[in-house]
């Protein structure tokens, strides 16, 4: 089942879906993300007080923000992360793996690599945040320490798995450079 994937990574990436994609990934950072919350006239939601793009969190941070972001605030974290951050986690995913699919071409190694597969630990991670996230917005104000720590977690894992696809993806491009600068 797994190489099935792969290999249906492996003939749909293409350069014309990655920059497309790249693109879109933009319009939901520059564009999307920001301006969200002032769709709901939330007047102040300081990206401090996203827990996605902290590395990670504790039960007295989480809370805080929560108390801080309001009743309309956090309706409005609970439908971002639902309608924006669920759809963008998994279009950034086959996106990010397309892109390793072109480097690992362009660097001659086998694209049955299950490298492939590293941006979607990225997706995997975000969504169980997501999902952690969504349950605490909305059991809240009851505190649910332990799933703090949980969600906690899975934003940790979901930066390290963002780190290794920059890794990988910086290794093929550097791989591909030496490449092309070696004597034929």
């Amino acid at each position: 089942m797994l190489k099935l994937f792969v290999n249906y990574l492996i003939k749909q990436s293409s350069l014309k879906k990655v920059i497309l994609g790249i693109i879109i990934i933009l319009i939901f950072n520059i564009i999307l993300f920001p301006f969200f919350p002032k769709l709901f006239h939330v007047a102040s939601f300081p990206t401090s007080w996203i827990l996605d793009l902290r590395f990670s969190y504790t039960s007295d941070i989480l809370y805080t923000i929560f108390d801080n972001l309001g009743i309309e605030g956090r309706k409005v974290y609970q439908l971002s992360e639902i309608f924006v951050d669920f759809p963008y986690a998994v279009f950034y995913g086959f996106v990010y793996s397309f892109m390793i699919v072109l480097l690992l071409k362009k660097t001659n190694l086998t694209t049955n690599s299950y490298l492939i597969l590293i941006p979607f630990g990225i997706s995997f991670f975000d969504i169980l945040e997501n999902i952690g996230l969504v349950s605490l917005l909305y059991s809240y104000p009851k505190k649910l320490t332990y799933l703090v720590n949980i969600t906690s977690l899975t934003t940790s894992c979901k930066w390290i798995f963002a780190i290794l696809t920059v890794i990988i993806a910086i290794y093929l491009i550097s791989k591909q450079k030496r490449g092309k600068n070696k004597p034929k």
